[in-house]
Parts: structure tokens; sequence; C-alpha cells
């Protein structure tokens, strides 16, 4: 049957007849005053509907319940249907999108725009090749945007982010690689969808997060014992339904890159200019987010991100931690002989130590002060780390005072850099009577 019929579905009666003009010359215009009428007429209709124009905001019988019984119906329906609603709350589009809508425009709408969607979105309902015009790329991502400038201050608006991405791109799961936040916040599936990134997080968590590997690839080829080889690759794919995957990197204002992962995305690669738009909106996101944790002058974390890190350890399943607590000797003395300037470069020349043998587990704590935290790492581990800093610092004739402390039973991160901070202190304390001098701390 050909599909000669526009449903309207309503409470309003003007809108419905600024839409009926807009499309009775060349379709059969059927109007609805709510959801449940909307569906029994179109299942009346058995396959002559083209599309629906469908408002959210009705009474009793909404378009949501529309988009749910249309999805029970027939969950590979291809009939495109256009919310054009007055609701313009973040979680009604992301709703709609899951449930099928093909675009969401808000009243007060444009004519011209409306008709333009219209005739797209059946075309390409004939055609069987699913595309978002210009317009509708914008407006996603005007959304996106409003959402992703929330971030520095609300992490978990990635969430809300990566559902728009995935619903507007009808993907299976997107998530965003990002050290050192591996959590819900940065992953989303759809629903029915296997959980494929969880192994992935999983083990990135308790390898430190793909140390020595370039690429996410690397990442996937050793998600476990079971998938450690690139034979075993395919098998992953298999296992949870992975058919194609983008990986958009991402730039930050640190060296290690983060990538946004899109599995089995209903668009095609060949949209670039979107994917370079996501790219975009991403960087800036991750950027803004980095500026708030790194430290400007050492490059290392901060110590807001070092209260996050530490809180999350609590609640984490741990083997064992190790926690080493550095110190900058006579730093004051330092800078009253040499100058500031001296001492920032000694700190920096102090970081930059640390990070080359502690990657990215080290954060700046205090002024001249550093703390290491090692997760899932032996003693002999903790402590052999402590000693080559300590090594490499004395090369390089900076004064540096260390203490250390690991447990694997009654791990707490609070309570462990307390007592790796009383270990320090008792180094330095060690070192000034050596000297012969007063004891100082700083």
């Amino acid at each position: 049957m050909e599909q000669k019929t526009i449903l309207i579905a309503d409470d309003n009666a003007l809108s419905r007849s600024i839409l009926k003009r807009l499309f009775e010359k060349e379709y059969t215009v059927l109007q609805a005053a709510d959801g449940k009428e909307a569906f029994d007429l179109f299942r009346e209709q058995a396959g002559a509907v083209a599309a629906v124009l469908l408002d959210l905001l009705m009474p009793e019988y909404d378009g949501m319940y529309f988009l749910e019984q249309m999805r029970q119906l027939d969950p590979a329906c291809t009939v495109p249907v256009i919310c054009i609603s007055g609701d313009e709350r973040e979680s009604s589009v992301i709703r709609s999108y899951h449930l099928g809508a093909e675009n969401y425009i808000t009243k007060p709408f444009n004519t011209d725009h409306v008709r333009r969607v219209v005739h797209s979105a059946v075309e390409q309902a004939r055609s069987r090749e699913p595309a978002h015009s210009e317009y509708d790329n914008m407006a996603m991502l005007g959304r996106l945007m409003a959402v992703l400038n929330r971030c520095y201050a609300d992490k978990d608006a990635f969430h809300t982010a990566l559902e728009i991405v995935g619903a507007y791109l009808g993907a299976d799961r997107v998530s965003l690689y990002i050290k050192p936040f591996q959590s819900p916040a940065f992953q989303w599936r759809r629903e029915g969808a296997a959980d494929s990134y969880l192994p992935t997080y999983r083990w990135m968590l308790d390898n430190d997060w793909c140390a020595g590997m370039s690429d996410p690839e690397e990442w996937l080829l050793y998600v476990g014992p079971e998938y450690g080889n690139q034979k075993q690759f395919s098998a992953y794919y298999r296992e949870y339904g992975v058919r194609t995957m983008q990986w958009v990197k991402l730039d930050g204002v640190r060296e290690e890159r983060a990538y946004l992962s899109i599995e089995n995305a209903a668009l095609s690669n060949q949209d670039i200019v979107l994917y370079a738009a996501l790219q975009s909106c991403f960087s800036l996101a991750v950027k803004a987010v980095e500026l708030g944790i790194v430290d400007q002058q050492t490059g290392m974390y901060n110590r807001r991100l070092y209260t996050e890190y530490m809180r999350e350890l609590s609640h984490s399943r741990l083997t064992g931690l190790g926690v080493i607590v550095m110190n900058v000797n006579s730093m004051h003395q330092y800078i009253s002989i040499y100058g500031q300037d001296a001492g920032d470069e000694l700190l920096e020349r102090t970081a930059e130590v640390i990070r080359r043998f502690a990657g990215d587990t080290c954060f700046r704590t205090g002024g001249d002060e550093f703390t290491v935290v090692l997760r899932n790492r032996t003693r002999e581990a903790t402590e052999t780390l402590m000693a080559r800093i300590s090594a490499a610092c004395r090369e390089q004739n900076i004064g540096l005072s260390l203490g250390c402390e690991w447990r694997d039973t009654g791990i707490n991160p609070e309570e462990q850099f307390k007592a790796a901070d009383r270990n320090m202190r008792q180094a330095k304390q060690k070192h000034y009577d050596s000297l012969n001098v007063t004891n100082r701390t700083s």
C-alpha cells in the first residue's frame, strides 16, 4: 500500500489546523487529539501512514504513550515520527529518540522547517537510509553543548551528553574514555544492548588504564584473560554484538588523549562533518574538566581530584593499596636564597621525575608536597617505586623526603595517607638531624 497519509496528533486545534494546511494538498491528513486516538488511527491505517507529527504534551494519553504503543506494535517500524512539542526538557528529547522518534521540533515552529523535515524523513524512510539534515545536526549539537557546558561543575552531565549522542545516532553504546574517571557517568547503552564496555572498564581500572598502550583498540585486545589476543578479539565483538565501532579522538589540556567510542550507530561513517563536530564538542568539555583537576604549574592532578579519587577508592574493592607521600626539603630556604622563579623550577623538575616513574597516579597535594596512589599493587612494587623516585631525585640534586604505607587488609585510603605522611615527616626529621639543624617541615 502506498503511504499517502499524514497523521497529526495534537490536543491544540490551532496547531492541528496549521499542520493540516501544510500537507493536505499532497497527503490525506488524519487528526487526533491525544496519544490513544492517534495510535488507534495508526493501527487502523495498516501501512498507509507516511509520517506522524506528534505533540508530546497532551492530556491523559500523551505523545510518549503513542511512541511506546507504536514500538510494541512493531519494533522495526520505519514510519518516521516527528515530535512537535513545547516540551524542551532534555529528558523528553532523549526519551522520544529512545522510543524511535525521527526528529524533535520545539514550539513555536517554523512551517517551512516542518515541511522540509517531514519531506526529508519520508524520502529517507522510503529508501531505508537513515540520515539527519544539517539543521537537525545543528539542533542536536546545540542541546549537546548546553549539557556539556555543565560538565565542569557536574561530571554526571557527561552521561546525559552520551545519552543524547546515542539516541540521536541510533547507537547501541556510547562510552567516554577519559582518565581517571572510569565510572557509570561516562557510559551509556541503549536498553537491551549488552554491557560490552563494563569488562573494558574493569580491566582498565585493574591495570591503571592501558599502561604502555596508545590506542583504544589495544585496550580492547586485552580486556581480560578470555580476550587476551588478536584471535579472541573477534569473540569479544561477537559476544557483545559489536558490528561497527567508531573511535573519536578527543584533545584535552594534557598529552594523553581521551576517546569517544560509538558502537553500532545507525548513522554511517560518511557523515564526517557530524563526527568532527562531536569531536570538537567533547574536546572542549574534556578540557574544561581537566582544567579543574590538573595543577597548571606541574601538570599533575591537583588536590581537588585527589580528594575525589580517594573518596572513590574508599568504596572500591581492592587487593592492595599503596600511598607514597613526598615533600621537597628546605623549600622555603631555597626560595629565600635563589628566588621564587628558581623555587618554581625546582618544583617542576621534581614533578617531572615523579610523573616519569608514577605515571597518572600522582597528585600535587600541597605547595611542595606530592602524593602517589597505587591501587592493586604489591608492597614490593610500592617500595621499589619509592626507591626509584628517591634515587632519581638524588641524581638531579633534588632533596626529597618520602614515606609510604601499604596494606592488603583493612584498606582505608585516608588513614593510609596520614600514616604515609607521618613516615615522610620522620624521614624529613632524620634528614635535618643529619645536617644538625633545627627541625623544619618544609
